[in-house]
């Protein structure tokens, strides 16, 4: 399932966009063992990494700067995810968040939610989000 779909079904279910929030995580998900066709995206996986999820902040200080991996973006979903051969991390940041709020514009939708505000202890996809949210509609 994807954001549009879920979006798409409640406003054909009747629910009006604007009482739908559109929710976005401050965290990332990650998979090992990922096989490197396609630099990992929609491959299969051996096991879940870091079950419990990576922090923003973590991601930042651990992963974005470590040159093993490589950042790529997935144009359909419009989110960024990296990939060192074995591990596979999706996650947002400011360029993706951008994306989503303009299709909640585009949908009329209320706004969003995030989880979790506190994975971002340097608030700068917090301060994304503000900054996106106080530009015209």
């Amino acid at each position: 399932w994807s954001t549009d779909q879920a979006v798409t079904a409640f406003l054909k279910a009747g629910i009006k966009p604007e009482k739908l929030l559109m929710g976005v995580p401050f965290y990332a998900r990650a998979w090992r063992g990922v096989s490197p066709d396609n630099n990992g995206l929609f491959q299969r996986y051996k096991a879940a990494a870091y079950p419990d999820g990576l922090s923003y902040t973590d991601l930042k200080t651990k992963f974005l700067t470590d040159p093993s991996f490589t950042r790529y973006w997935d144009d359909i979903a419009k989110a960024p995810f990296l990939f060192n051969g074995d591990l596979w991390i999706t996650y947002e940041d400011v360029e993706s968040l951008t994306y989503k709020m303009e299709y909640i514009r585009e949908k009329g939708l209320a706004g969003l939610m995030v989880w979790e505000y506190a994975h971002d202890l340097n608030a700068e996809l917090l301060r994304a989000l503000n900054s996106l949210l106080k530009e015209e509609y």
